[in-house]
């Protein structure tokens, strides 16, 4: 994933914050947490120690359609396990 320069500079950006028990200066938004939705949607958001989430977008997830000739990486024997009883969880994420 490539970061654009708008949330590089919101990163960048110096904020005068002291937090936690030290009260010590944490003034950078140092962090991106993603958080996945079912159905495929994801949030973006910025944060940093002493800093709440801040939603910066949201994106779609979509279906991608691999090529024929596809070779998918070979599952431990536990995750095969569970594909087996269970089959491949799609749709709900």
């Amino acid at each position: 994933m490539r970061i654009s320069e708008n949330i590089r500079n919101k990163m960048r950006e110096y904020h005068d914050i002291r937090c936690g028990k030290s009260n010590r200066l944490k003034p950078y938004k140092n962090n991106i947490l993603l958080g996945l939705a079912p159905d495929g949607m994801i949030s973006v958001f910025l944060n940093g120690r002493c800093f709440d989430n801040e939603l910066q977008f949201k994106v779609q997830a979509v279906e991608y359609k691999v090529a024929d000739d596809f070779v998918y990486p070979e599952l431990s024997e536990e995750a095969q396990a569970y594909v087996d009883e269970y089959g491949v969880p799609t749709g709900i994420w």
